[in-house]
């Protein structure tokens, strides 16, 4: 099963400024940081701005989400994104 809802979000670098400190303080709660883009390359860059946020304990690829025409994520482009991802994340992966 796909989720194709396409959720709303402040992107990565206010996450990390913003939302993060406060998930730290939740000391019993594994952070688990949803990645995704428009493009393999927004993938990454994603990977690579949180790789250097203390706090997180994995990364988990969401291929369902943007949901606009222009992000429509088939099964090549997934395999060729997880192939990217993978080297790039410094910390455990969910999924692909």
């Amino acid at each position: 099963m796909v989720n194709a809802i396409g959720l709303q979000n402040m992107g990565v670098r206010p996450f990390i400024a913003e939302k993060l400190p406060k998930l730290r303080r939740m000391t019993k709660v594994p952070v688990i940081a949803n990645v995704f883009g428009f493009t393999i390359e927004d993938c990454v860059e994603v990977i690579h701005a949180l790789n250097d946020a203390p706090g997180i304990a994995m990364y988990e690829l969401n291929a369902s989400c943007p949901t606009p025409p222009t992000a429509a994520w088939s099964s090549a482009p997934i395999r060729r994104c997880s192939g990217s991802w993978r080297p790039a994340a410094k910390r455990p992966r969910i999924g692909h």
